[in-house]
């Protein structure tokens, strides 16, 4: 069983809160042995500062009866918060009612003192396996979650090639009949119309654009085949094109202050990709009544690195999940929102460009701040 718990504790986290100052020693010095992280508490107030301030752990072990707030006050403000952290109970006395308490809280197990080494540990490595099998089952899901988005994406990108290929074509012959009404004009009134070949010059611009934002949306969607050095200006421009119709329908201003001489290396998809996710976000924050709504997206060189800084107005992130805004599933959007997109983007910044990403609150909105190696 020794070796089993060491194996099975060794990631894992625990919060032991006792206010016998002996007990709370021995048992530390043991957990030690088999936990990655042991902090202490001496009553439920300071348990639940720690667990506030430093948590969540994987286990909370807790003696019932403590000065300030018992184990069981503590407890159940843990589990409102957190309703699937894994608690265990430890108390001199097996008072029914505290029993029938602990249960209803949610707590996962009791144990009596004086406390049998054996009997703990078990108890221990019981509570680390079920740990381990809902991380694993976790895992599974977002492996799950994100491959559906990646096969959604893929099929997206089939469908817009497809739709690219067909808009072409009307694109093209209203191209060649602007050239036409030109050449038929001045085969009529034997001299150009200024006015009339104002026209037709601003009808190809709208086509010429109209055809590279089609060829953006079609190529963005394809997936990167090679690490290569690209532009940070022109993937920000990519995106923002990307993004105009939602910008201009929610009346967004971009102020966009990226050095055009500032490269990168690696997967640019996959970069374009994260800046998407962080600039949809930050469209989707502003309240429909805020006004001067504003995105700045500005870049700042140090010595080789580069630092990307894209701040909202928008009034910034609630302060409960700021901190846990990159772990999957963490949203603000409500169900509107899958809490991916952030933890795509941390994935992508910091695994395949080995550059860092951080999130922080302004005065007035937002701001992520990220770190890249430049070449």
């Amino acid at each position: 069983m020794i070796k089993e718990l060491k194996k099975e504790a060794q990631g894992l986290s625990v919060l032991f809160v006792e206010d016998d100052a002996n007990f709370l020693g021995i048992i530390k010095e043991m957990l030690d042995m088999f936990f990655g992280r042991v902090e202490t508490a001496t009553d439920g107030e300071e348990g639940l500062l720690k667990y506030n301030q430093n948590g969540p752990f994987d286990i909370v072990i807790t003696d019932i009866t403590m000065p300030k707030m018992d184990g069981l006050a503590m407890s159940e403000n843990i589990k409102t918060n957190n309703p699937s952290q894994h608690i265990l109970a430890v108390s001199a006395h097996s008072d029914v009612d505290k029993l029938i308490r602990a249960i209803d809280i949610g707590i996962d197990s009791f144990l009596l003192k004086p406390v049998d080494s054996m009997v703990f540990l078990g108890k221990l490595l019981k509570i680390s396996k079920s740990v381990n099998v809902a991380a694993i089952e976790e895992r599974e899901k977002e492996l799950e979650k994100l491959l559906i988005t990646q096969s959604k994406m893929a099929a997206m990108g089939e469908m817009i090639s497809i739709i690219s290929h067909q808009l072409k074509q009307p694109l093209n012959a209203m191209n060649i009949m602007a050239s036409n009404i030109d050449g038929r004009a001045l085969e009529l009134l034997g001299k150009e119309d200024p006015e009339l070949s104002n026209s037709t010059k601003l009808i190809r611009q709208q086509v010429a654009f109209m055809a590279s934002t089609i060829d953006t949306f079609a190529d963005f969607l394809k997936p990167s085949k090679a690490e290569k050095k690209f532009s940070l200006k022109e993937c920000v421009g990519e995106v923002l094109t990307i993004l105009s119709a939602r910008l201009k329908s929610r009346y967004v201003t971009v102020d966009e202050r990226v050095s055009a001489d500032v490269t990168i290396f690696g997967y640019k998809k996959e970069f374009n990709q994260a800046l998407l996710n962080i600039i949809s976000n930050a469209i989707d924050a502003f309240a429909d009544d805020s006004k001067n709504r504003q995105i700045v997206i500005c870049t700042e060189q140090k010595d080789k690195d580069v630092v990307l800084s894209i701040d909202d107005n928008a009034g910034g992130i609630f302060a409960q999940i700021i901190d846990r805004i990159f772990e999957p599933y963490i949203t603000s959007k409500g169900e509107s929102g899958t809490g991916l997109g952030l933890h795509i983007t941390k994935k992508i910044i910091e695994e395949h460009f080995d550059g860092h990403i951080r999130v922080e609150n302004t005065d007035t909105g937002a701001r992520f701040v990220i770190e890249l190696k430049g070449v």
